[in-house]
């Protein structure tokens, strides 16, 4: 026992004569300057996530392999040699008497290195006040509001300049989405900025005090007297970019400022609650928002997730409409949906509204605008991919955009194209994460599966079922590939599993169910034969159930089965004089007919 702490020492200082300890202080600093500035560099290049885990891991693997060679061999000015062990340095010379260290080149690395790492280590250790302000922000949306500017000429106002900000942040505040900061933290921030003077605060003093307590947007504003007309001016502008997110005005009375700023406050808490609501989701919005009610971009967003993930989304679409009829972007949805369920007199009326509001639209939405009603009205998919196209160049981050142009691809059979629009999605997600859209991988293994490339397709939707269990369209393409491949067995589990998630949303009776397995035969797996056995099915099923078995969507949608008959009798030369009267009388009950809330296959 005596000898081990001897040991331990002569270990210790055989490590120190190797300048293995050295090393490894060195390593570990630059380890972690390599790691920070990864962490924040990467990223702005838009690096996949990937390639700042295989850095650690290469860091991480290296140090052992350095450790070692520092061991064995020593940088001398004769260049790199092995290190002799010291027993044999001893045998052929005796070690000289410690002498006085004198520094080193290698010392004045090792400080800066130790300087960098304190400096990146610093914030994370000591929160500054911001970071406090930040973390009472989470999940809502943080404001702050500065004290209007009296430009009206007349002292006797002066107490408007708190006064406004005070009434605007007691209104902000009854909201759930939004954290109003008050008066009083606002004027110690702004105290404690040097050479303000509070009654002068401008624009640069307010973009100062709201990056200091780090709320992600802050109103500034005036108000002025013409006359008898009283006005208050107010912007609401983005911290980190200065970028005015919108303007607002009201005009009265000098006695009606409380009925002035409601308005205002209103007005501005709608905005905000809607910029909430965007974020909250993780699809893919438009760009620009048309409405003013939140309550109908609540809708909005829930209808585009239920048609996203295939559920339905008209009766929420049309909700959003009903509370706000001049909603574009709802509008233009209902009416692509309209479409795709063959409503095409309902999809022309509904895009009409939609394009009342084309001026109010940015230049990539007019364009999509203009795409739909070539793809969907005019019958023109040739012209929709051009546009398309066109905002490709305009957005080419947009996955919103590829989605659609390989669908407008998909639609004319062009499966090559299509795969090359739906890959670029691919890409994108590597760089900005995973996109909430099922409908994205299910229609990206269908064109796999017309490519005849049934590998890859399954795999694309084995990734979509992993990541949305409850896609029905995911289902119905697996079960169609697998039909390909003869793999019965799989089929049926995949059928099952589809007709089970169908009945979860309660928006389909057991013949359109039916119907919809048709589809996976005739549609999906080009069994022509099998799917029309099955759509006569689908057909007797529904004419035994009754009139109005579609509880969700009340009247007789026996159009939709006739309609899908006639179209196989007629053109599969089945027997067109019975197709014929199939298609007519589909003809008439749609004129009073309620299609099924949801298509999950298209």
């Amino acid at each position: 026992m005596p000898d081990n702490p001897n040991k331990l020492s002569q270990f210790w200082q055989e490590l120190k004569r190797r300048k293995v300890v050295k090393l490894i202080a060195v390593y570990a600093a630059t380890a972690y300057i390599i790691f920070e500035v990864v962490d924040i560099v990467l990223p702005r290049l838009g690096l996949p996530d990937w390639t700042v885990t295989f850095i650690i891991v290469l860091v991480i693997a290296g140090f052992p392999i350095t450790v070692i060679l520092s061991w064995i061999f020593d940088v001398t000015p004769q260049g790199i040699k092995k290190t002799e062990p010291i027993h044999i340095i001893k045998k052929r010379e005796p070690l000289p008497p410690p002498a006085k260290r004198k520094l080193k080149s290698s010392d004045g690395i090792i400080a800066v290195l130790v300087v960098v790492v304190v400096i990146l280590a610093y914030p994370r250790v000591f929160r500054s006040e911001g970071d406090l302000f930040r973390k009472a922000y989470e999940g809502k949306k943080s404001i702050a509001i500065f004290p209007f500017t009296n430009h009206t000429g007349d002292s006797t106002y002066n107490h408007l300049e708190f006064g406004i900000s005070e009434l605007l942040i007691n209104a902000l505040s009854s909201s759930q989405e939004i954290v109003v900061l008050d008066n009083q933290t606002i004027s110690n921030v702004i105290d404690h900025i040097e050479h303000i003077q509070k009654a002068a605060i401008g624009p640069d003093v307010a973009r100062e005090a709201a990056k200091r307590i780090r709320v992600e947007s802050y109103i500034t504003g005036d108000f002025m007297q013409a006359g008898s007309t009283f006005r208050i001016n107010l912007k609401l502008i983005d911290t980190q970019s200065s970028k005015v997110l919108t303007t607002e005005f009201v005009e009265g009375a000098p006695d009606s400022v409380f009925s002035m700023v409601g308005a205002l406050s209103n007005s501005i808490k709608n905005h905000l609650e809607i910029e909430v609501l965007g974020e909250s989701t993780g699809i893919e919005l438009a760009d620009y928002v048309t409405t003013s009610s939140p309550e109908a971009y609540r809708y909005y967003i829930k209808g585009l997730e239920k048609w996203w993930h295939g559920k339905g989304g008209i009766q929420e679409l049309q909700e959003a409409i009903r509370l706000d009829s001049t909603f574009t972007e709802a509008n233009l949805y209902l009416s692509i949906i309209y479409s795709r369920h063959a409503h095409y007199d309902r999809a022309r009326e509904t895009f009409v509204k939609a394009n009342l509001g084309k001026e109010r639209l940015s230049r990539k939405m007019q364009l999509w605008l203009e795409a739909f009603k070539a793809q969907y009205i005019d019958k023109n998919p040739y012209r929709s991919i051009q546009l398309f196209e066109e905002v490709s160049e305009i957005e080419p981050l947009s996955r919103l955009n590829w989605f659609w142009l390989g669908d407008s691809y998909r639609i004319i059979e062009e499966y090559e194209d299509a795969q090359l629009a739906f890959e670029q999605i691919l890409r994108l997600n590597n760089k900005l994460g995973q996109w909430d859209a099922p409908r994205f991988y299910y229609f990206l293994g269908w064109t796999y599966k017309e490519l005849g490339e049934y590998k890859k397709a399954q795999k694309i939707l084995k990734n979509g079922a992993d990541l949305f269990p409850e896609s029905t369209g995911i289902r119905f393409s697996q079960a169609a590939c697998a039909l390909l491949q003869q793999d019965t067995v799989s089929a049926h589990r995949y059928i099952d599993e589809y007709k089970t998630e169908l009945r979860k949303t309660g928006y389909f009776p057991d013949p359109s169910i039916t119907a919809y397995v048709g589809h996976i035969y005739y549609q999906g797996a080009g069994l022509k034969q099998k799917g029309t056995e099955i759509y006569r099915q689908a057909l007797d099923m529904r004419l035994k159930a009754g009139r109005d078995i579609d509880t969700v969507n009340p009247g007789n949608n026996l159009f939709w089965y006739y309609g899908i008959l006639g179209n196989v009798y007629v053109a599969d030369s089945i027997d067109i004089e019975q197709g014929m009267e199939y298609l007519n009388r589909a003809m008439e009950l749609s004129k009073v007919a309620y299609s099924p809330s949801g298509h999950p296959w298209v």
